[in-house]
């Protein structure tokens, strides 16, 4: 039953899919390998399957399911993210490092009302999940699982704290699928939306910025840390672009930066979305006046570099930017359409951002540390009103020793 799906470092087994399934595989020291699945990829033969309609199990491994989705990953040597979009409206997403799944949501759409559901355990029980978004109705929903352990209540987990925050119990109950997946904010663009109220009995409730992925992430050390998702308009010049305007997309979740654009004839358009390396430790953030305005207006330019050979200068990325029309914004959530855009003016946000990724990728001594920054600095005045001081005083010795004489 289903099919067999056989990567480099990566295996499992389709037995289900209706829909699109979207596959990045991140392996140590090699660059990003995306793969895309459609139904018609996929052999479904029932005489194969068990008695009750399950999957054969011939390998140990990861189950993963959802409203038209069922699999079995069984090897992985990657960090792996998996994203699903059903026929009929459903979706959800995983994330693994290895074997172990470390984030991932679902969300389902049903009998027109969709739901944001965190996964709980239980044993021969239903349990209840709370903390859920409802488009239109009050739901409470009530979820099983396979694995036979603890019973636990659902709950949203905010990244480093790891706090709870339960909401009322709503009042129309719902069946909900399996999904086999934890909730974990360490997953790039698949947190709750934690800007959005939520309906629950007759109050609201608004929840708590989401916590920053990193607290050198922000631009201050007293300032609000940075949306997890930061996005820049501009034309690519290196690697050069094939279309016209695209987007720079940072992920300070994961410390990654895309560029974003289409090109190609009407009604024949592609889309590209190619991922910058950032695993250099000596790479550089440029953000200069063009020497003449470009077209479109371009006054700045943005880049990326790194030492080459014979002493030269290799371009990484370079990127036309700072024309009037062209935004920079931010968002929480770069999958939910309810998560409002943040905009801003200053460029530096950008620069600082591309700084801090590099960081975290490459692995060397933070750069942009604005905790660091601001202890230099209180040093450097502290020092130097101890000299002035100690100069003044020097001098009134001078001044009292020669009315003496």
């Amino acid at each position: 039953m289903g099919q067999l799906i056989h990567l480099p470092g990566l295996k499992f087994h389709l037995f289900e899919l209706r829909g699109i399934l979207k596959c990045s595989s991140v392996r140590e020291g090699k660059l990003p390998r995306e793969y895309e699945f459609s139904d018609s990829d996929v052999e479904t033969d029932d005489s194969d399957s068990g008695s009750n309609g399950a999957p054969p199990k011939r390998w140990d491994g990861v189950e993963a399911s959802a409203v038209g989705l069922q699999m079995r990953l069984f090897k992985n040597d990657s960090r792996l993210e998996m994203e699903f979009e059903g026929k009929d409206g459903s979706s959800a997403a995983w994330v693994f490092s290895g074997m172990e799944q470390v984030g991932g949501r679902a969300m389902y759409a049903s009998m027109g009302v969709q739901t944001l559901a965190v996964a709980t355990k239980e044993q021969g029980m239903q349990t209840a999940v709370r903390g859920l978004k409802d488009a239109g109705s009050q739901v409470e929903v009530l979820g099983t699982m396979r694995d036979k352990s603890m019973q636990t209540e659902g709950c949203w987990e905010e990244a480093e704290k790891q706090s709870k925050v339960i909401h009322e119990r709503a009042t129309t109950s719902g069946a909900l699928v399996d999904t086999g997946i934890q909730n974990d904010d360490d997953a790039a663009a698949l947190e709750p939306d934690n800007n959005a109220q939520l309906v629950t009995g007759t109050k609201r409730k608004r929840l708590s910025s989401p916590a920053p992925p990193d607290k050198r992430a922000r631009s201050t050390h007293t300032s609000a840390p940075w949306p997890r998702h930061l996005y820049a308009e501009g034309y690519r010049s290196a690697p050069q672009f094939k279309g016209d305007i695209g987007k720079l997309h940072i992920d300070l979740g994961n410390a990654t930066v895309w560029y974003e654009g289409w090109y190609g004839k009407e009604h024949m358009r592609c889309k590209e979305k190619k991922q910058v390396d950032l695993r250099e430790r000596l790479t550089k953030v440029l953000y200069n006046p063009l020497d003449s305005r470009g077209f479109e207006g371009y006054a700045h330019i943005l880049g990326l570099i790194k030492p080459a050979k014979n002493y030269g200068v290799a371009r990484i990325f370079e990127m036309h930017c700072g024309a009037p029309k062209l935004k920079i914004w931010g968002k929480h959530s770069a999958t939910d359409s309810s998560s409002e855009n943040i905009p801003f003016r200053d460029p530096a946000i950008i620069v600082d951002a591309l700084v801090h990724c590099i960081d975290v990728t490459s692995g060397r001594e933070a750069v942009h540390n604005p905790e660091a920054d601001y202890n230099l600095e209180t040093s450097m005045e502290e020092y130097e009103s101890w000299y002035k001081a100690g100069a003044a005083a020097r001098r009134r010795s001078i001044l009292d020793g020669a009315c003496k004489k």
